[in-house]
């Protein structure tokens, strides 16, 4: 691959997911766009990308399939548990207290596979059993650009290896294990909307305001700019007094704007902020 080669794909991958390669990921950059070249049919680099560039619906399916290969959808149940003591001990008890806010609203924004927001669903069913609350009061929307890994998600069946750092009461209580999978069970299910759907998108699409919102492991694939860009979308969306979790990579203090918009909760080993009030 020629340094054009990977200066034009990678602008590509940036305009469309907002998703920077850097230089020091080139080789990996290049493993993947050509393992995709190769699925494709394509014979040749500059012929792929001009068919990708092309106005058509079989160019946007392509680019689709090409920023699926491309990004990484790492993800586990119960990642950073420190945030989900943070949402048991602290996040959900003070919005307990806030009624108008029922049913509350949270975004898992880059769900990957579905863990994420199985886990905030089983905490949030954990708590509310304990308070004797209505299991009802949560809506979650799980959202991520990748059409597989939203469409696992929704089957919702994993291996042993997935769930094997789940705490044992949990996996007995909120799996059904068949056919050699661990299948999430109905009441935990129907507590998230999966929805395919790209974050470059954001500012253009409806916006609902959430008391929640997950966000992790996203901003550090990102650029400054589209990071910046992208919080102040999610802020946006986050009502007053609501919670934001980001991953343990991942900070706001380099955006003084963002800073001063929230305040810092420490749970346990993790970080957890809340949108300060207008």
């Amino acid at each position: 691959m020629t340094d054009h080669d990977f200066a034009q794909f990678r602008e590509l991958i940036y305009a469309h997911s907002h998703i920077y390669c850097a230089d020091s990921q080139r080789l990996q950059f290049e493993k993947k766009l050509h393992a995709q070249l190769d699925a494709s049919g394509f014979h040749t680099l500059d012929q792929y990308y001009a068919f990708l560039t092309r106005p058509s619906e079989e160019a946007h399916q392509e680019l689709a399939h090409l920023l699926e290969h491309i990004t990484i959808n790492e993800t586990a149940f119960f990642r950073i548990p420190g945030q989900f003591a943070g949402l048991r001990n602290d996040v959900f008890p003070r919005l307990l207290q806030q009624e108008s806010v029922f049913p509350l609203h949270v975004w898992s924004a880059g769900c990957a596979t579905g863990e994420e927001p199985y886990s905030i669903a089983m905490t949030w069913l954990e708590y509310a059993a304990q308070q004797n609350a209505s299991p009802q009061k949560i809506k979650i929307l799980a959202t991520d650009m990748s059409a597989a890994a939203i469409a696992t998600a929704q089957h919702a069946a994993y291996s042993s290896r997935k769930v094997q750092k789940i705490p044992h009461a949990f996996l007995d209580k909120y799996f059904k294990y068949t056919d050699d999978l661990y299948h999430v069970v109905e009441p935990v299910k129907q507590l998230i909307t999966f929805r395919q759907f790209n974050l470059v998108d954001i500012a253009a699409s409806a916006r609902p305001m959430y008391d929640l919102i997950f966000c992790r492991n996203v901003l550090i694939y990102f650029d400054y700019d589209a990071q910046l860009t992208l919080l102040r979308d999610i802020l946006h969306s986050l009502r007053p007094g609501g919670f934001l979790c980001l991953g343990d990579a991942e900070t706001v203090h380099t955006y003084p704007e963002i800073n001063k918009m929230l305040e810092l909760h420490e749970a346990q080993d993790a970080l957890i902020y809340q949108k300060r009030g207008e």
